[in-house]
């Protein structure tokens, strides 16, 4: 049931905030997710997650320098 809120909470939250916002939040998942993977679920982290993390957050840092 929570998994129910969170997946209708989340779209109507993003289209209730700030472009800049609501982008940079969409943007990070793969960053807020690695942790999250590494301790919850013991997954071991690779280089190639490390790169596409690291391209995240370059994405974002680009998203507010234009």
């Amino acid at each position: 049931m929570r998994l129910v809120g969170i997946l209708i909470a989340s779209p109507v939250a993003i289209a209730h905030a700030h472009i800049g916002v609501a982008s940079t939040l969409m943007s990070l998942t793969p960053v807020l997710l690695l942790p999250v993977s590494y301790f919850l679920f013991k997954e071991k982290i690779t280089a190639r997650a490390m790169i596409g993390t690291v391209a995240a957050l370059l994405g974002v840092i680009l998203l507010f320098l234009i």
